[in-house]
């Protein structure tokens, strides 16, 4: 639910560029981040590095020294499942 305001939604299938691993602050990434994988903005202020979710109801996450992180790809497509009734 932390990027519902980005269109994906739970469920959605999205397709990763993996050659884009240096994503500008307005693309959505797929990361690694100590062992957990999460899509997420990822932007640069202050001279830090953090996760930016697109619902405020989640926290931003800074990227700490120490913790392992990789930019895996760039989410270029969103494949929304169909209702089910």
């Amino acid at each position: 639910d932390s990027m519902i305001d980005a269109g994906i939604y739970s469920g959605d299938v999205v397709v990763i560029d993996r050659s884009l691993c240096n994503p500008d602050e307005n693309e959505i990434a797929l990361c690694e981040h100590n062992g957990e994988y999460t899509i997420k903005y990822v932007r640069c202020h202050d001279g830090k590095t953090w996760l930016v979710p697109d619902n405020v109801g989640f926290p931003e996450r800074e990227i700490k020294e120490g913790d392992t992180f990789n930019v895996w790809g760039v989410v270029v497509l969103v494949i929304h499942k169909t209702a089910h009734r």
